[in-house]
């Protein structure tokens, strides 16, 4: 009985110590920090102040609403500019607007819509989502964070500008019928990244 003991236990350790072997390795970071300070303010199709900007999107009825094919073509969009404005730009030569959805109001699971703010609570729309398209009318997909959009910088001196360009729309996230009527809006937290 001992010497089975003894063996059971000799297993035991085994797989344990097993268990314990791993592979190890290393993760490298890359990148730089940029002596550039850029705000961005409301330019064509927008109002507020250095980045903290509105976009009205207005009062669309249900028909207004784009269909959830992914083409806002015929459906009311909001064209809006953003003018980025850079102190000590440097060589820099262009500037990218990424979008973290995450940490505003979300982004929706299906197509990667803004989701609306307080989605599910009282005299809020439901059924709808806000769709951001780039210059070219191409959906961004709001989940993926290597989406962005982008502009040349004009460079004066040591200071740049650029105009960020992009439109925004109501798009259904099902059916248009499941559209219920009540509060769309949305907050999108963004990040400016420099080349």
């Amino acid at each position: 009985m001992k010497v089975r003991n003894l063996s059971l236990i000799a297993i035991a350790f085994s797989v344990c110590s097993l268990s314990g072997i791993a592979n190890a390795g290393t993760i490298n970071f890359t990148g730089a920090v940029q002596d550039v300070s850029c705000d961005v303010n409301p330019g064509t199709g927008a109002t507020g102040t250095a980045n903290n900007i509105t976009i009205d999107l207005g009062s669309v009825g249900k028909d207004g609403v784009a269909n959830s094919s992914n083409t806002v073509s015929g459906m009311a969009t909001t064209f809006a500019d953003l003018e980025v404005s850079c102190a000590d730009a440097g060589t820099l030569s262009k500037v990218k607007m990424k979008f973290d959805a995450h940490s505003g109001s979300g982004a929706e699971s299906n197509r990667g819509l803004l989701d609306i703010a307080n989605k599910g609570g009282s005299g809020v729309a439901s059924g709808v989502g806000i769709a951001i398209l780039d210059s070219k009318n191409t959906l961004i997909d709001l989940r993926d964070s290597t989406k962005y959009i982008e502009a040349p910088l004009s460079v004066s001196g040591t200071s740049a500008t650029a105009k960020l360009s992009f439109k925004a729309a109501y798009m259904a996230t099902g059916a248009k019928s499941a559209i219920t009527a009540g509060s769309a809006n949305g907050q999108l937290p963004f990040v400016l990244n420099y080349e």
